[in-house]
């Protein structure tokens, strides 16, 4: 896919890996998730946000956040 150059999936906490944080843009649907990350400084911090997703209900009061329903409405 031409949005990304590498995609890392991992069963550790996001915010915990050996990475350039600075560098990196994360897409996440979970809140507490996605508060971790905002610790880290991302270059782009994302939220998946579909109606029927298990996490769409909960807020996420975090700076420069963004929001999509869809991978697709990404925008470079």
């Amino acid at each position: 896919w031409d949005l990304f150059d590498v995609i890392i999936t991992t069963g550790d906490k996001k915010f915990n890996l050996t990475i350039d944080y600075e560098k990196s843009i994360f897409v996440d649907d979970n809140p507490k998730d996605l508060a971790g990350l905002a610790t880290r400084n991302p270059y782009r911090l994302i939220r998946i946000r579909r109606k029927e997703g298990r996490y769409s209900e909960k807020p996420a009061d975090i700076p420069n956040l963004e929001e999509v329903e869809l991978l697709t409405d990404i925008k470079l």
